[in-house]
This record gives C-alpha cells, structure tokens and sequence, in this order.
C-alpha cells in the first residue's frame, strides 16, 4: 500500500446522492436537450470508483526499477482519470470547475501531459529516487 489515497468518503458520499435521487437525475439528464448526460454521470461515478480504489495498491516501491516506473506512469493516469471525471461532472452539472483558472504546477502538468504527444516518452524517464 502507498500513501497516495483518495478520500473515499468523498466518493461514497456521491455514490448515495446519486442513488438517492436518481429518478430526478435521469429524468432530468437522461435526454438533456438531446443528449444522454446520465450516462456521463455514471460513467464519472465509475471511473472515480476504480481510481479511489485502486490507487492505495499501486506499488512504487517495486524491486525493479522498469516496474516501479510503469507504476508511476500508473498513478499519474489514476489521478488524471480522476480529474477528468471531476471535470466531467462540472460540465454535465454546469457548474464551473474551482481549477479551471487555476495555472499552479500541477494542473498544468497534467494538461501539458494529457495533450502532449511526447508524454508516453516523458513518463519513460521518470525514476523514483
């Protein structure tokens, strides 16, 4: 296990709203104007699902120094998943994302990453020290 975890109370919180008030939400977002946004709140909810979850077993701490790379090319896809959902659900709520202004390190990083066509070869020379 590491210690890069997400709060999954966070996301069971969100789970039991969306449970609790799905007849609202399909009728609402199931054809909004013309388009099936449910199926993106779903798909969101999912994908946050598989990243909290997953993300606590992602071992940096590997033997061997090739695994222990792919493994940080894991958990920087886990977290850019997981902001994408979050954007994701900003979108469908018409909401505005709190980073969307937000030009920090990080935030730009994964968006330099994300539409980076070298980023495959990027993440190739990360080592952990």
């Amino acid at each position: 296990m590491n210690s890069y975890i997400l709060d999954s109370s966070i996301l069971e919180k969100f789970k039991q709203a969306v449970s609790d008030h799905d007849d609202f939400l399909i009728n609402t977002y199931g054809n909004h104007n013309g388009k099936n946004l449910w199926n993106l709140i779903c798909s969101a909810k999912d994908w946050l699902s598989v990243n909290v979850n997953a993300l606590p077993h992602i071992n940096l701490n590997h033997a061997h120094e090739d695994v222990r790379s792919l493994n940080v090319l894991q958990l920087i896809m886990v977290y850019d998943l997981a902001i994408q959902a979050i954007e994701q659900l900003h979108r469908v709520f018409e909401m505005e994302h709190p980073l969307k202004k937000d030009n920090s390190y990080s935030v730009s990083w994964f968006q330099t990453m994300r539409n980076s066509r070298r980023s495959v070869l990027a993440l190739e020379r990360i080592r952990l020290t």
